[in-house]
């Protein structure tokens, strides 16, 4: 990381983070299958310790000569967060999509008296912006409108928006679409762009009090694990509960457990075991 990223203030990445959420309320829904996607050697996530960071590596990469025309509009949030997730793909595909709204609708209908079940999926990478630092040589182009390098792959994945953080020189660069969006960090890297000094991903701060993660194990099963965080969140949450549930090819649940971290209860099997899943949440 430079020691340009380092110096960022907490009101230049809410600035950011406000503009990855804007975007969200206009997606329309597009049935079309994803694009054929090719595996890479990046390794799946990061490991911090005893815990998980969706910081992730990058996942699958996509066809690159694909445009962001030919992939889908995704407009449920969170079942497009837990597909993408779930494959570490590029995005999410029509078959996991829709599977995923319809176990969500079915868990929550079925245990109601469950409060965790109510919890929203969500990321703690944004999942249409991008964060790109330019020298200072380069930036006055870049603030003048006259910087082109990054203008063939702006089109092809659909950048909507560029909002400059002159200081800081700094491009967030927001999409019409959800990305799996360290692999598109890693395809803008790779094009070694002029003046370019670093691209991030633009990680959120903190430990989000909700959110649900998606195993999509064999056989067709999927497992979900509802999470819910109290006591000092913006840092990383002090206690957490859990409540885990199994779904079969045939869409039959079974509640498999509940876990929180603040009882003296050994952590259980059914929460171990599914580290897949964890990485994301």
């Amino acid at each position: 990381m430079t020691k340009n990223t380092k110096v960022l203030t907490m009101v230049i990445l809410m600035s950011a983070m406000q503009l990855a959420c804007s975007s969200s309320d206009n997606d329309q829904q597009n049935p079309t299958e994803s694009p054929p996607q090719s595996p890479i050697e990046h390794p799946l996530a990061i490991v911090l310790g005893d815990d998980f960071s969706c910081r992730t590596s990058a996942g699958v990469m996509p066809d690159l000569a694909t445009g962001w025309m030919e992939y889908p509009l995704r407009e449920n949030e969170e079942a497009d967060i837990l597909a993408m997730e779930a494959a570490t793909a590029f995005t999410s595909s029509d078959s996991l999509y829709h599977r995923t709204i319809e176990d969500l609708a079915l868990i929550r209908a079925e245990f109601i008296d469950d409060p965790l079940v109510e919890m929203k999926a969500s990321s703690c990478i944004s999942l249409n912006t991008i964060m790109v630092s330019f020298d200072e040589q380069t930036m006055p182009s870049v603030i003048e409108g006259n910087y082109h390098d990054w203008q063939s792959l702006n089109e092809q994945y659909g950048v909507d928006d560029i909002h400059l953080i002159e200081g800081a020189r700094l491009a967030v660069l927001r999409f019409k679409h959800r990305y799996f969006m360290a692999t598109l960090r890693d395809i803008y890297l790779e094009q070694s762009l002029f003046g370019v000094e670093e691209i991030s991903t633009n990680d959120m701060s903190g430990s989000p009090s909700q959110d649900i993660c998606l195993e999509n194990a064999a056989n067709s099963v999927r497992y979900y694990i509802f999470k819910q965080g109290s006591g000092d969140c913006p840092a990383g949450c002090i206690a957490k509960s859990y409540s885990g549930y199994k779904v079969d090819a045939e869409q039959n649940i079974e509640a498999i457990g509940q876990y929180n971290t603040s009882s003296a209860a050994t952590e259980p099997a059914w929460f171990t075991e599914r580290k897949q899943c964890r990485i994301f949440l």
